[in-house]
């Protein structure tokens, strides 16, 4: 069992709205999401590692200095996305848009491997894409060096698959196909 460096500590969590709730109307929302999800990442420690935004659930994996600061964070993404839908207070039971969600710490870095691709083929398994590089608003063409938001940490990810970067992006793209 490969264990994960003594001071990175990966946790996975979703974000999943009520069923009641539509939290993700559209990709104008998705979007608005992802900027919540980046300005909590420039105020911190926590680092953005994979993420996948569904119609009413935002996967995430994320590296932080301990499980506190891992909570604090994605609570911080919930209260600011529930700022940006209802910026002037309109909703007085805020915390009624969310369901709660266990954090789960990952580790060894193969789960951690797995939990990403995991996580990148949502869209495929849900069928809203036959490929997961065809899906935006996943971190999967990050991996693939497409950036378009400049949110996800590749790069620990991929030092785990292999130490060259260029194999551990094509050996990361055929995990994903296999």
């Amino acid at each position: 069992m490969l264990c994960i460096c003594e001071n990175v500590h990966v946790y996975s969590t979703v974000l999943r709205g009520k069923p009641e709730v539509s939290l993700f109307e559209d990709e104008t929302c998705k979007k608005k999401m992802l900027d919540v999800v980046a300005a909590v990442q420039r105020g911190s420690e926590l680092q953005v590692m994979a993420y996948c935004v569904l119609d009413n659930e935002v996967h995430l994996m994320v590296k932080g200095e301990n499980y506190h600061q891992a909570k604090e964070g994605l609570t911080q993404m919930k209260k600011g996305y529930e700022q940006v839908l209802f910026p002037e207070g309109k909703r007085s039971d805020r915390c009624s848009l969310w369901k709660s969600s266990p954090i789960r710490e990952i580790p060894v870095e193969w789960k951690a491997i797995r939990q990403c691709i995991r996580l990148h083929m949502l869209p495929v398994k849900h069928h809203l894409v036959s490929r997961p590089e065809d899906y935006w608003w996943c971190s999967y063409n990050d991996y693939l060096g497409r950036k378009w938001l400049p949110l996800t940490d590749t790069e620990i990810l991929l030092s785990w698959v292999d130490g060259n970067h260029r194999k551990a992006v094509k050996d990361f793209r055929k995990k994903h196909r296999s």
